[in-house]
């Protein structure tokens, strides 16, 4: 029998009735990776012809995926039989044309779901044909089709939920794009928009509207980007940037290199009358460790310059920044540059040396796209086999699928020997790729059109860096001097397209003039020490000592009170649209995406140097043990009077931290001695840190009151404790232990960030035995198991960068502990939460260990979904292993501790670091004492309730002084809320969906939220419903007051799952 025949029935049993939304419905599969045949127009017609009426009045989806031979006759004989179709997916059906899609569209209206990515013949004609037959729609995706612009009427789409226009070449958004659902999900990545900012269009359609209304009042032209210098350490990035800047000796010595990351300005002139460009240049350090806290610097923004030394043999050296461009930055716009070239005595030399560097790029292309397949289509068969609609419909698959391969052309140059030419080199290639490339999104801010009210919200973060939120009357001196300048810049929003050099945003060469640093924040003696002129022991001083602007940062709640504060103080006709807040956001994002601010947290740090200058406290390479004892610096510090540690004290706590990293408080006074931050601001700073991985909590075996202390990652041994390590984890597991092992396997290499974190992510499981940067040996003390959680490079591979991250467990039982279970699935939960958030581009998958193999001593793996071993056959269903992944995850104890970005965790850091300070939220002898950690939740006597006093159970015997009000609403307990409000140092929200609603008793979540939000509390919010941020009912007697707080209070990344 002929295979087509089976279609409608083949489908109907295997999926069992999944997506049928009314009985009897049918669905038809037109798939070529399934059927291995070829589906085109005849095979369409048979199927249909193969059906009575009543069967095609009941097809209800049609999936054309991948049938690259069907047409629109096809399309059109399915148009004519079946009419009540509401979903069809067309997905690279390369001859599909604008009217195939048109007639089968024309007839049936009910449509609401409609995929034809990739098929290229389509043009905007079809979403017109979506617009005029199917109001209906709620998900459309076309990406990648070549869309060159939208219909003007796209807003008349008022029911559409998902719009993926991901990779076209759309240039300009409509009008009417504004008009669209609040909560429309919109995907134009890889888009060279230039009339709409990213930042407004991530936000949605409502931002988008927000942005055009502004515009029509007036715009002015921006002209500012990003580049970020990577490479090894001595490849010569900080002389490239020196050159570029313009210095007239821009070698560098060894003992210059750069910390962590330096962060500096200049201005690119161009040709023809066009604006010169202002640069943001983030120059990193190379050396490894560096890595580790680079990776809030990371995103598709601007452009990276890859620096790669003329004497480098080691590919694995530049390979790993590659790997980190992939993992954090897929879709970023690379240049490779061969520095050094001097060093190489003959062309011939140079052209061989440049012939391996393209080859090993072309390898790392290869290997990437090869994967990036792989992982498409293992997500396409899973797909299929749950009935999904379509797995390249997705952001994930989208940043994958478009990743930008890393250019092969090479750029060769020496700053030593010809710093003029190198210089124009990197100049002339940054201007070919902003005129040269019509689908290039490279740096998405120049040339566009800025509102006059964000200019003037710009100018206004410049007034701040200089007067700070409360001197009113030089801030606004200075606010009229610079919105004067953004009038004489502001143009006609509808026209002047043509460049002029008048009308550019950003026109004065950077000022060599720096205003004296403010160390009226710093404690008395601080400020006193800065005074005497800053001690400069070493050559680095000047790159850990910060100079910059008088406030490098500010608080979000205090930039939004003194946003507003401006505003009402203006007499202007916008004051009363100037007063939202989504001016604020929109800007921030833009001003992000250029380089200009740094934003963690309810942090926003207006001089982004300041944020590198917090890390390079922590990582700064030139200060030891030996150094800070001869230095006058450290002598005047603990000699001075109002120095709240001695010297023998003080120099035990830094032997701590140079032998094994351990900080406390006294050590970050001293490292963060000439930082200007307000003492109340350490918890967030310090949140900051912990949330990055900088510090993170661990236990040592040695440690006699078993408790934990925080430790710099930065600070510990590159390499294991070998000897330690075999003592305590034998190569051959024990014949009375049983050993499993998962490797998360990393095609393109583990980048070595992910790995740090991935290793200190589990210090918290239990005694640490032994520690390094890739490595972390632990013990459980439930369970007595070891837990092994390190990276291994597989040297043998090409390149030398392929490796994994392996969790191994030890147990003594052959069936794994419950703790040790839920151990694994934090885990793996740790790695998808870095994913989500940090390593968008990151491909990995999950391989097992046979554990019977294992005690042959024979390494056997298989994929995470396999049931069989290929070497030994035996059944081996990770579920038998490791549990079921829901009942380790849903659990209280689970949500509280699976990451290091977790709550509890992050509270613990604090308050070990915090111990000796005022603001201790610790338990003294089992006493609660103020100040205390509030817990806000609805007490309503259901599930959250029980939950909310559980969290805070587990808090309080990790030490926490949690206050808990114990029952009732009302005033009833009036008192004991007030107690708790008036003491708290930091409240947790524990969000619920109906949290923050506002009711008609006095004491309610909504009270104790406005309360903590008007006098800068710190904010610890937990997610327990799947809205962020919760939208609760309407207020008692009417109105959306507790919605409207809460969307105003939590910010998108003010959560904790």
């Amino acid at each position: 029998m002929d295979w087509w025949k089976d279609t409608i029935e083949e489908y109907k049993d295997e999926n069992d009735g999944n997506w049928v939304e009314d009985e009897g419905a049918l669905q038809l599969y037109f798939y070529e990776h399934r059927t291995v045949k070829v589906v085109n127009d005849d095979i369409v017609k048979k199927v249909i012809a193969g059906m009575d009426k009543p069967q095609c009045d009941k097809v209800r989806y049609i999936y054309h995926r991948v049938c690259n031979q069907i047409t629109d006759a096809a399309l059109t004989t399915i148009g004519e039989h079946c009419r009540h179709l509401t979903k069809l997916n067309l997905y690279n059906c390369v001859k599909v044309k604008d009217e195939g899609i048109a007639a089968i569209l024309r007839d049936n209206p009910k449509i609401t779901y409609l995929s034809f990515s990739y098929c290229k013949k389509a043009t905007s004609a079809s979403i017109g044909a979506v617009i005029e037959h199917c109001p209906d729609i709620e998900e459309l995706n076309a990406n990648s089709v070549g869309l060159t612009s939208l219909p003007d009427n796209i807003g008349n789409l008022s029911k559409l939920k998902t719009l993926d226009l991901y990779g076209n070449i759309i240039t300009t958004l409509p009008l009417s794009i504004g008009n669209l659902p609040e909560d429309c999900k919109l995907d134009f990545g890889n888009n060279p928009i230039k009339n709409v900012p990213f930042s407004a269009i991530e936000k949605g359609p409502t931002a988008i509207k927000r942005f055009f209304s502004a515009t029509l009042k007036g715009a002015a032209k921006s002209n500012q980007f990003k580049i970020v210098l990577l490479g090894t350490g001595e490849a010569g990035k900080t002389s490239l940037l020196n050159a570029l800047i313009g210095q007239r000796k821009p070698l560098t010595t060894k003992i210059q290199r750069t910390i962590h990351v330096e962060i500096r300005e200049f201005h690119m002139q161009r040709e023809n009358g066009l604006p010169s460009i202002k640069i943001k240049a983030y120059d990193f350090g190379g050396q490894e460790t560096y890595a580790l806290g680079q990776s809030q610097y990371f995103d598709d923004n601007g452009m990276y310059i890859l620096v790669i030394n003329a004497d480098e043999t080691n590919p694995q050296v530049f390979i790993a920044h590659l790997q980190r461009l992939q993992a954090m930055a897929p879709n970023a716009v690379v240049l490779v540059v061969l520095s050094k070239i001097d060093l190489l005595k003959t062309e011939k030399e140079l052209q061989d040396k440049v012939e391996w560097i393209r080859k090993q790029i072309q390898n790392f292309n290869v290997d990437a796209e090869d994967a990036v397949l792989k992982k498409v289509e293992r997500k396409q068969i899973q797909n299929f086999s749950a009935n999904a609609k379509d797995a390249a419909s997705t952001l994930e698959d989208n940043q994958i699928r478009h990743r930008r391969p890393i250019p092969t052309n090479i750029i060769t140059l020496s700053v030593k020997t010809e710093p003029a030419m190198a210089k124009k080199r990197i100049l002339n290639e940054i201007q070919n790729l902003l005129l040269g490339t019509p689908n290039l999104p490279l740096f998405r801010s120049v040339g566009m059109k800025l509102p006059m009210s964000w200019l003037e919200f710009i100018s206004f973060i410049e007034s701040l860096r200089i007067h700070g939120p409360n001197d009113y009357s030089n801030l606004d001196k200075k606010m009229i001097e610079l919105n004067k300048k953004n009038m004489e810049l502001t143009v006609d929003a509808m026209h002047d397209d043509e460049p002029s050099k008048d009308k550019e945003v950003y026109d004065d060469e950077p000022s060599e003039d720096k205003e004296e640093p403010c160390f009226q924040l710093l404690p008395n003696f601080l400020a006193r020490l800065c005074e005497k002129g800053g001690y400069n022991d070493t050559a680095n001083q000047k790159q850990t000592d910060y100079d910059g602007v008088p406030y490098p940062y500010i608080r979000k709640e205090k930039l939004t009170n003194a946003w507003i504060s401006y505003v009402e103080r203006q007499d202007t006709e916008n004051k009363e649209e100037d007063e939202s807040t989504g001016i604020l956001t929109d800007v921030l994002d833009l001003m992000k995406a250029q380089g200009d601010v740094v934003i963690y947290g309810d942090l926003v740090f207006l001089d982004p140097a300041f944020s590198a200058f917090v890390m390079k406290a922590l990582t700064n390479h030139t200060m030891t043990k030996d150094t800070l004892e001869k230095s006058q610096t450290f002598k005047d510090y603990v000699s001075d009077p109002s120095c709240p540690c001695d010297y023998g004290k003080l120099i035990k706590s830094f032997s701590n931290f140079f032998k094994h990293g351990e900080v406390n408080i006294e050590v970050l006074k001293y490292l963060f001695r000439n930082l200007p931050i307000d003492s109340d601001d350490y918890d967030r700073i310090l949140r900051m840190l912990v949330d990055t991985f900088a510090i993170f909590l661990s236990t040592t075996e040695l440690d006699s009151s078993n408790g934990t202390h925080p430790v710099v990652l930065f600070n510990l041994p590159n390499k294991p404790d070998y000897k330690t390590i075999q003592d305590k984890w034998p190569s051959v597991c024990p014949k009375d232990e049983y050993h499993y092992e998962v490797r998360f396997e990393f095609p393109l290499g583990c980048p070595s960030s992910l790995a740090g974190h991935f290793a200190a992510s589990v210090h918290k499981l239990g005694i640490c035995l032994s520690a390094h940067i890739n490595g972390a040996l632990i013990l459980v003390k439930e369970s007595k198991s070891k837990i092994y959680a390190r990276l291994e490079q597989d040297e043998a591979k090409v390149g030398g960068y392929k490796g994994f991250l392996s969790l191994a467990i030890r147990s003594h039982t052959e069936n794994l502990h419950k703790v040790d279970k839920s151990n694994f699935w934090r885990t793996v939960q740790f790695l998808e939460s870095e994913k989500k958030e940090k390593y968008q581009g990151l491909i990995y998958r999950k391989m097992l260990l046979c554990p019977q193999c294992i005690k042959e001593d024979i390494i056997s793996t298989y994929e995470w979904d396999d049931e069989i071993c290929t070497e030994c056959s035996e059944d081996l269903d990770a579920k038998n292993i490791f549990g079921n992944r829901s009942t380790f995850t849903e659990t209280v104890h689970s949500d509280i501790m699976n990451s290091n970005r977790n709550n509890t965790a992050t509270t613990q850091v604090i308050a070990h670091i915090l111990a000796t300070e005022k603001r201790n939220v610790l338990l003294s002898g089992g006493e609660a004492k103020t100040p205390l950690v509030m817990m806000s939740a609805r007490f309503n006597k259901d599930k959250y309730e029980a939950m909310a006093r559980a969290l805070a159970s587990e808090l309080r015997k990790k030490g926490v002084n949690v206050y808990v009000v114990d029952a009732g609403f009302g005033d009833t307990f009036g008192d004991k809320t007030i107690y708790g409000m008036y003491n708290m140092v930091a409240m947790i929200c524990f969000c619920s969906p109906n949290y923050g609603q506002k009711t008609a008793a006095i004491y309610s979540s909504f009270g104790e939220l406005k309360c903590a939000a008007e006098n800068g509390i710190t904010l610890v919010p937990i997610k327990m419903g799947d809205v962020w941020p919760p939208v609760p009912p309407e207020d008692t007697g009417g109105g959306f007051l507790g919605p409207a707080q809460n969307k105003f209070v939590f910010s998108p990344d003010l959560v904790y799952n």
